[in-house]
């Protein structure tokens, strides 16, 4: 009984964990040290069971009784210590905005500015596609910052989840990664924000076009001036509005 505790509780206990979700940086330590105790646990229990003064089917009734639930207990808690990190010292709390689904109180405090000083009906255009700073060409596209925290619509952020990518890659996993099939459209909406011309504010304009969310992890122009009034600045981000047509 003893063995089997030693031997299968921290195996046991740890399953939970590992099947619900990828354990977070710093959870492994935390948790290795839970499914130590579980371990310790399991085998004191099934000791004590062994040595209770009764009859031999008794003992191991106990025994067995006290090994669930200790199972048990270790599994909720070392879940729980997976799915919930705890923010211990040491830990870094802040990541470059080149990790990958950073986000930065910039970014979120002028996608609010933007839901406060715009019609719900309003189109928002961005210039960051991807889960982390890159080219938008097979790049994890699960990007919808503008989108979720200004509450409107937006011509082009991420495309993963679309109707599109899921033809184009039937697979399931590869939708996360395909190229967006309309490359001239993404040509017009992140080359105007690098390099804007009156023709491409024009085209954009006549899209329906309000709002430009100008991210500044990816390439971007120091002003989009004339063709654009910025309205909202946060580090790391540049808020414009298209001018009324004939400026």
């Amino acid at each position: 009984v003893v063995a089997v505790g030693i031997l299968a509780g921290p195996v046991v206990a740890s399953l939970g964990p590992l099947l619900v979700r990828r354990m977070e940086p710093g959870a492994w330590g935390r948790a290795l040290i839970m499914i130590a105790i579980a371990g310790a646990v399991l085998a004191a229990a099934g000791l004590m069971g062994w040595l209770a003064d009764e009859s031999r089917t008794q003992r191991l009734r106990t025994a067995a009784t006290a090994m669930a639930l200790a199972v048990l207990s270790a599994g909720v808690v070392t879940t729980w210590n997976a799915v919930v990190p705890a923010r211990l010292p040491g830990l870094p709390v802040n990541v470059p905005m080149s990790y990958d689904r950073a986000t930065s109180r910039g970014e979120i405090d002028a996608a609010r500015w933007i839901r406060d000083h715009s019609g719900v009906d309003d189109l928002v255009m961005t210039n960051r596609h991807c889960t982390t700073p890159v080219e938008p060409v097979h790049c994890d596209s699960r990007r919808f910052v503008v989108a979720a925290f200004s509450e409107r619509q937006v011509l082009l952020e991420g495309w993963t989840y679309t109707p599109r990518s899921v033809q184009l890659a039937p697979e399931g996993r590869e939708a996360i990664t395909v190229n967006y099939w309309h490359p001239e459209l993404l040509e017009l909406n992140d080359g105007f924000i690098a390099h804007p011309t009156r023709d491409a504010a024009q085209r954009l304009r006549d899209l329906g076009v309000r709002w430009i969310f100008v991210d500044h992890t990816r390439p971007y122009a120091a002003s989009l001036e004339p063709y654009a009034e910025l309205r909202f600045r946060a580090p790391g981000v540049d808020v414009y509005e298209f001018a009324a047509a004939g400026r």
